[in-house]
């Protein structure tokens, strides 16, 4: 741990860090943003940094999952204020809230939409990437698996579907090679079928 930083001092520089890093990781990107940059605004030194994060794709990766969480919040949020007896709208609307966020948020623009994604995918361990898929799953299981039990979403892995929706969402990754006005038409469409496919009753489910 760091010395001569009280226990507040610690927790105060790393949320400067947080704060300070998604501000500059919005606008300049993962690659284009120096320690030193990051380290200025928290008034420590860049070998200080270390002490707090193992390196910036670390911190850029604690920033994605606070917004990410920021996001699935939104999401569950939706779930429980909707209709539920008409659960495919309600499917459909989160992805369309998700999608939304891939356009609105200038952290995650730069994630997702400008090829930070790629690069962090790249240098963080294998370890570190399967943390964060496992706390997805963790997100989603209890909602899959409520409505699975109501019969409302297809008796399928949960994985699985939660799976689905990430490569709903990872498909942007690739806008910029589309054009954008058909993009977007293919996905709202996309966002339905997917909506439909995971909603018990409108297709015949295959055996296992």
């Amino acid at each position: 741990m760091v010395r001569g930083f009280t226990e507040e001092e610690k927790e105060s520089i790393r949320a400067l860090l947080m704060e300070e890093g998604k501000q500059l990781f919005a606008r300049f990107g993962l690659k284009k943003t120096s320690i030193a940059e990051l380290t200025k605004a928290a008034g420590i030194s860049p070998s200080a940094f270390y002490n707090f994060f193992q390196s910036k794709e670390e911190l850029y990766a604690a920033i994605f999952e606070e917004e990410e969480n920021k996001l699935q919040e939104s999401l569950m949020g939706k779930i429980s204020q909707s209709d539920q007896d008409d659960f495919q709208k309600t499917l459909q609307s989160i992805l369309m809230i998700g999608k939304e966020a891939l356009t609105t948020n200038p952290f995650i623009v730069q994630l997702v939409l400008k090829g930070d994604i790629t690069h962090l995918m790249r240098k963080l361990p294998k370890e570190r990437i399967e943390t964060h898929m496992l706390r997805d799953y963790d997100q989603f299981f209890p909602m899959l698996e409520h409505f699975q039990g109501e019969g409302k979403v297809i008796a399928k892995d949960r994985k699985v579907l939660v799976t689905v929706m990430q490569l709903f969402f990872l498909l942007h990754v690739h806008r910029k090679d589309f054009d954008p006005e058909v993009f977007d038409q293919a996905t709202d469409l996309l966002a339905q079928w997917i909506a439909r496919g995971m909603t018990s009753g409108n297709c015949e489910e295959e055996q296992d």
